[in-house]
């Protein structure tokens, strides 16, 4: 048991510096997607509306540059 115990911790304290330590990748470009789905039968018009509502609240948020 003491050796399997030693093995694990050596184990671990060489993957300490092989594993990413960030929150956030380094490929994390800033973007964002949207999919809005709405009822079957919703015709285009009704649809770009709820898209421009949608289009709209994001872009009132201090944190979004571009929409």
């Amino acid at each position: 048991m003491l050796v399997s115990f030693f093995a694990v911790f050596y184990g671990t304290i060489q993957m300490y510096g092989v594993v990413p330590k960030g929150l956030i990748p380094d490929t994390d470009n800033d973007t964002m997607n949207v999919f809005l789905r709405a009822a079957q039968g919703t015709s285009f018009y009704e649809m770009v509306n709820h898209v421009e509502r949608v289009s709209q609240i994001v872009n009132e948020n201090p944190n979004v540059s571009a929409v």
